[in-house]
């Protein structure tokens, strides 16, 4: 009897071996043959799957720091986008406010609301790009923990992407990020 348990569990964990391992998050996303250019060694680079983007998606990205400020994008669990411009020594402001949705694997932003003077705009777009339809990437470990999550605007995806907003929180108290941001400053456009 003793041998019979053996072999079946020989078998058993012989099947097993072969069985594929699927790495979650890693196995959903989709390998890319663009790497990120802040990466350090041995990161991977890989693209969300539409799974992956409803479980990773809503959080706060920012842009990299700029001489004086620079702009977080929030994607809200409850559909809303909104951009905050800020600067390191003036109050952070609502820049613009939107809808978001995934479509085919892209995160499309419906803005509704657009804040900035003409110079700014054209500085986030030329940073950012015009984040209307965007990539959801992610970066791997060795072990194939995430590392990091990054939001690319289609029109700046390419063989090396620079210039991606990264999440920086993805459990943020989103109500009342939301209410602060949204009340309105006298002279305000909102």
């Amino acid at each position: 009897m003793k041998k019979i348990i053996l072999l079946l569990l020989f078998t058993a964990s012989a099947i097993a071996a072969d069985a594929p391992v699927y790495y979650y998050p890693y196995s959903g996303c989709e390998a890319v043959k663009s790497t990120y250019a802040y990466a350090e060694k041995d990161i991977e680079l890989r693209r969300a799957g539409e799974r992956i983007i409803q479980d990773y998606i809503s959080g706060a990205y920012s842009s990299p720091f700029d001489t004086t400020g620079g702009n977080t994008l929030y994607l809200f669990p409850d559909k809303r986008a909104m951009l905050s411009d800020r600067c390191d020594i003036c109050p952070t402001k609502l820049a613009a406010e939107g809808e978001w949705k995934t479509e085919a694997g892209s995160v499309i932003i419906t803005w509704k609301k657009w804040c900035l003077d003409e110079k700014s705009t054209q500085f986030f777009i030329q940073r950012n790009g015009k984040c209307a339809s965007l990539a959801l990437y992610l970066t791997f470990g060795p072990r194939k923990n995430v590392k990091d999550i990054l939001l690319v605007s289609k029109d700046k995806e390419g063989p090396e992407i620079k210039d991606a907003l990264i999440q920086k929180s993805r459990y943020i108290d989103w109500k009342n990020i939301a209410d602060d941001l949204s009340n309105k400053p006298k002279g305000s456009n909102f």
